[in-house]
């Protein structure tokens, strides 16, 4: 979590508004992405050697050649980091930017969503899947996650995670129009 304010204008003239709190997964939870990924990534080629070996050994046309096992650990070698070093900086691209005027979520390809307050109904915390998240309401009835801070088992754990969450609705409260409709 970074808060931290800019000023008041950009150099277009518009009026920006100030950061009130920045979120992105902790390290541990960017390992925990990066292992996954890496596992699946092992997995998948692990499968995609012994396809190719089944393959190779029944078909009757084309020369035979043997499949070296040095050359298939080296391949298998090497696309497990990559996979892994893919995945964490993706996953580290990702969080939430909160600020005087709403809520922005930053997915992991520079996708964004922005939420004025104005349009938010309710602010909770949620369990998918195998992590609480934090889930903001919106006025036209569509639910957003944020993609940062959740917290969940070993890795995936965030020890401030409640304080994050009560930062989060605090903002909310402070920050939405309490006008009576009508």
């Amino acid at each position: 979590m970074r808060a931290a304010t800019r000023s008041g204008g950009d150099y277009r003239g518009r009026h920006q508004a100030t950061v009130l709190a920045i979120f992105r997964p902790t390290w541990r939870q960017i390992v925990a992405h990066a292992l996954v990924a890496g596992s699946v990534t092992l997995a998948g080629v692990l499968l995609l050697g012994v396809l190719f070996t089944l393959a190779r050994q029944r078909s009757a046309v084309g020369p035979r050649m043997p499949v070296d096992p040095a050359v298939a650990a080296g391949l298998a070698g090497a696309l497990v980091p990559l996979a892994a070093l893919g995945s964490g900086l993706v996953r580290w691209r990702t969080g939430a930017c909160i600020n005087s005027a709403g809520l922005r979520a930053g997915g992991p390809l520079g996708r964004t969503t922005f939420v004025p307050w104005e349009r938010v109904t309710d602010v909770r915390a949620e369990r998918r899947r195998r992590h609480t998240v934090v889930m903001v309401y919106g006025t036209d009835g569509v639910t957003r996650r944020l993609p940062a801070p959740y917290d969940g088992d070993l890795l995936a754990g965030d020890a401030r995670f409640e304080r994050k969450l009560f930062l989060v609705q605090h903002l909310w409260e402070t920050h939405r129009s309490w006008g009576v409709p009508g």
